[in-house]
């Protein structure tokens, strides 16, 4: 030991666990300083314990709080990532709308259908800028629910409209058939569109 070799103090400092009587472990910091006679001459050390309780319980309450915010930066960026890329949907929506009116001239049929799809389309928008602004949502990293009734018909129309500009750019063909009578289900319009959307994407691109 370099107390009683090289005659110096020494901070050991290495955590050790003291067990006691009962068996319960207790952190312990210890150090070692030289004891010298008048003459100087090392006669021994004594040792120094140090109840480091809680010193620990405060650096491992600071890792998991660091952990913990770490995390929750991970799970925010996943989420503003995700809402950043849905919004580019309606977008595209909306921009091909404006182009649609631009050759429809004085179609007024055809001018009221794509008006319709895009105020559907803005309403998409309008729902996940609200999602943005939600600062408490960011940090949970959820997405609320909002339930009505709503027709299928006009989810699928919606996923469409929106998926429509890359089916035709891949050169793929859509076929849809649905029921004369109407499907009403109880959910939510934008996160319903979003899930056929996101499957005709993909099917567009990944599928021959």
């Amino acid at each position: 030991m370099k107390a009683l070799e090289e005659g110096v103090i020494v901070g050991l400092a290495n955590h050790t666990i003291l067990i006691s009587k009962d068996g319960s472990e207790l952190p312990i910091d210890d150090s070692a300083a030289p004891i010298r006679t008048t003459e100087e001459e090392i006669v021994g050390c004594v040792r120094v314990f140090r109840d480091v309780t809680e010193q620990k319980r405060m650096e491992n309450e600071l890792q998991q709080r660091a952990s913990n915010l770490s995390e929750s930066d991970h799970r925010k960026d996943e989420f503003l990532a995700t809402l950043a890329h849905e919004l580019r949907n309606p977008l595209a929506a909306i921009r091909n709308g404006l182009e649609l009116m631009k050759v429809a001239g004085g179609e007024v049929e055809v001018v009221e259908q794509v008006r319709f799809m895009m105020e559907r389309q803005l309403t998409q928008m309008v729902r996940l800028v609200d999602d943005l602004m939600d600062v408490s949502r960011i940090s949970r990293c959820k997405l609320e629910l909002r339930k009505e009734r709503i027709s299928l018909a006009e989810v699928l129309n919606s996923a469409m409209e929106t998926s429509r500009p890359l089916i035709d750019e891949m050169g793929h063909k859509l076929t849809v058939s649905l029921p004369e009578q109407p499907i009403l289900i109880d959910g939510d319009m934008t996160r319903l569109a979003q899930v056929f959307l996101n499957l005709l994407k993909n099917a567009a691109k990944y599928s021959d």
